[in-house]
């Protein structure tokens, strides 16, 4: 199975450092079992392979004025 988390805050935006909310852990635990990418904004482009079933993406976030 093919999961995709999306998260405002799955990434550190300052400190470059995983940030140990719940949707890292959610993310953490289901790619031991099925094929997980995160998708997430506040930096700026990139793309990491953290283990063959963990991927992340990133990307700048774009806010829009009430």
């Amino acid at each position: 199975m093919k999961i995709l988390l999306v998260s405002p805050y799955y990434l550190d935006s300052y400190k470059n450092h995983l940030t140990m909310g719940s949707a890292v852990k959610l993310a953490q635990n289901l790619s031991s079992l099925y094929q997980v990418k995160v998708l997430t904004t506040g930096r700026v482009l990139s793309h990491e392979v953290v283990n063959s079933n963990l991927e992340i993406t990133s990307s700048p976030g774009l806010l829009i004025p009430d």
